[in-house]
């Protein structure tokens, strides 16, 4: 079972979500997958205003759900279109795909 270390700085905190890319890594459940869309473009520098969403694209069908107040949209594509992928640094010690 995965854990995730809380910051000091939240003090007594008891729900600490931890770096949404990974969240949405786990969420897809070791099936093929990448950050995709706004998320991207965020990973990537492209975008001005804050993401509240996070976009993730696999072949199978993962249902949205908001964990802590973040939102987590899977896309649906097919198994041939999962290509132009790279790993990305997440945090320290975890990578996730992002287009």
């Amino acid at each position: 079972m995965p854990f995730v270390l809380v910051p000091f700085e939240l003090g007594r905190a008891r729900e600490y979500l931890g770096n949404p890319l990974v969240v949405a890594r786990e969420l897809a459940d070791g099936s093929d997958y990448y950050i995709s869309h706004a998320s991207a473009m965020d990973i990537h520098q492209m975008v001005t205003q804050p993401q509240l969403v996070v976009y993730a694209t696999s072949p199978k069908a993962i249902r949205p759900r908001t964990l802590l107040g973040t939102e987590f949209r899977f896309v649906r594509c097919q198994p041939e279109h999962l290509f132009g992928i790279t790993d990305h640094w997440a945090t320290k010690t975890e990578q996730v795909r992002v287009s």
